[in-house]
Parts: structure tokens; sequence; C-alpha cells
């Protein structure tokens, strides 16, 4: 189960079915490994939530949901 104390960093990579939950919620930064490997490592998913004003428990809900599925790996979201 993903919780609020988790890294963004560690839930992108160890759940990759979880990258269209992260685009979705406007993590776009995370699919920028240089970012991701940086300010990804230091902050959780609480944090990541009050820096892009998402409202943590339906965020958590969406991943662990994700997280439940088959794992695999989805590209980046095309820039708007």
């Amino acid at each position: 189960m993903i919780t609020k104390k988790q890294k963004v960093a560690e839930v992108f990579e160890r759940y990759p079915q979880t990258q269209a939950v992260f685009a979705r919620f406007g993590f776009h930064a995370l699919f920028n490994l240089l970012l991701r490997k940086s300010f990804g490592k230091v902050t959780t998913i609480e944090r990541g939530c009050r820096l892009h004003r998402v409202p943590l428990e339906s965020f958590l809900e969406a991943l662990n949901q994700a997280a439940s599925r088959t794992s695999q790996t989805l590209e980046p979201p095309e820039p708007s």
C-alpha cells in the first residue's frame, strides 16, 4: 500500500503503472530523470500534493488502485 510518507520517486519507479496517475495529477517533472533523481528522492507524496495543490486522499486512492494493476511502463505525456 502506498502511503503519504513515501517518496514520489520511489513510488514512480517501484510501481510504473502509477505513472499515468502522476501525469494526470500534474506531477510531470517526474518524467525528467534528473528531477526525479533529485527532488523526487526527497519529496514525500504528502509534500508533493501540497506543492501541486492536489487532494491527498484522492491522489493516494488513485495511486493505490493503479499499483494494484499489472505492472506496465507508460510513456511520458505529450507536451501541451
